[in-house]
């Protein structure tokens, strides 16, 4: 219940977003943090940037996922057989879900809005500006390795830096975006917004609320 309520704020989080930034363009702080990440710009802090933005591409980041499900589904294959029953294989097909229906929520709705980049981008991109696939992919990412690992470390400091650590990882992830131009500021709390919404929906669906 607690997953299907969480879905439903931060769907209508992205809605409201995704109404705004089409009725009127700019959503507030938009053109503020264009401007003040623009001010900031230096050869070291923007190598440094482009360094966080590549490390975590969606695309990059979707090929590894990929390749580590397809690599556990033949382990568990020809150890002992795949089923859909148990609790690895469904974590597993979870995590496929929820990456791959990430991705491609991201994209659909970049077309259907076709939202233009900053003028200011310092990279090359051919896609549309909103929703930002870094932001839904990492937030996505990172939320279900804090749900797979959470419970795993014992001890509470250690738990409240491995959550902390996503956190501030997600949290980069989104200022490299804004501040290399390559999105406005709602693009990546919409990519935010969307990739929770697609997370706590597939949770609960699949009856992992009682853990989140």
């Amino acid at each position: 219940m607690r997953c299907r309520w969480l879905s439903i704020v931060f769907g209508a989080v992205f809605v409201f977003l995704m109404w705004y930034v089409i009725a009127f363009k700019y959503f507030p702080g938009d053109l503020f943090f264009n401007q003040f990440f623009n001010n900031l710009r230096s050869d070291g802090m923007t190598s440094l940037m482009k360094a966080i933005s590549d490390i975590f591409d969606p695309i990059v980041v979707l090929a590894i996922c990929v390749v580590a499900v397809l690599f556990f589904i033949l382990k568990i294959s020809f150890t002992r057989g795949f089923n859909f029953s148990q609790k690895k294989e469904k974590l597993i097909l979870v995590f496929a879900g929820l990456m791959l229906g990430g991705a491609l929520l991201q994209y659909l709705f970049k077309i259907i809005i076709s939202r233009a980049r900053p003028e200011n981008i310092l990279v090359n991109e051919s896609s549309f500006s909103f929703p930002s696939g870094h932001a839904v992919i990492s937030i996505i990412l990172f939320l279900f390795l804090i749900f797979l690992f959470n419970d795993k470390i014992r001890f509470n400091l250690r738990r409240l830096l491995f959550v902390a650590a996503g956190v501030l990882i997600v949290f980069l992830i989104g200022v490299s975006r804004i501040y290399l131009g390559a999105h406005w500021f709602s693009d990546v709390i919409g990519g935010w917004a969307l990739g929770l919404c697609w997370f706590f929906f597939l949770f609960g669906v699949m009856d992992y609320g009682k853990r989140v």
